[in-house]
C-alpha cells in the first residue's frame, strides 16, 4: 500500500512539472530530433533556417526550407533575426519543429 501511494505521489509530482516546462525539438543536422527540456529562463523554442543573400529560405531538392538547428531562447527578437545565412524564427508551440507541427 505504501509503494502504490508513493509511486501516486511520484508520477503526479512529474505530471504537474511537464506542465510548466517548456519543451524543444533539439536538432542540428543530420538527424534525430531530440526533445529536451528547455534551461530555466529560456522558455521559447526557435528554428533556424539556411537563407541565401535575399534572406530567402533555401530549399532542399525543391522540397522543404532546410532547418540548420533548434532550440531554447531566453527571448525572440522577431522574425528573421540572425546573419545573413541563418534566419531565426521562434516558434508558437510547445515541442515546435517537429514533423507533426508546423509550427
Amino acid at each position: 500500500m505504501k509503494t502504490l501511494l508513493l509511486t501516486l505521489v511520484v508520477v503526479t509530482i512529474i505530471c504537474l512539472d511537464l506542465g510548466y516546462t517548456e519543451m524543444c525539438n533539439m536538432c542540428v543536422r543530420p538527424y534525430p530530433f531530440m526533445s529536451s527540456c528547455c534551461p530555466e529562463g529560456q522558455d521559447r523554442c526557435y528554428k533556424s533556417y539556411w537563407v541565401n543573400e535575399n534572406r530567402k529560405q533555401e530549399a532542399y531538392h525543391g522540397k522543404y526550407p532546410v532547418i540548420l538547428e533548434r532550440g531554447c531562447v531566453t527571448a525572440c527578437t522577431g522574425p528573421g533575426s540572425g546573419s545573413i545565412y541563418n534566419l531565426y524564427t521562434c516558434c508558437p508551440t510547445n515541442r515546435c519543429g517537429s514533423s507533426s507541427t508546423s509550427g
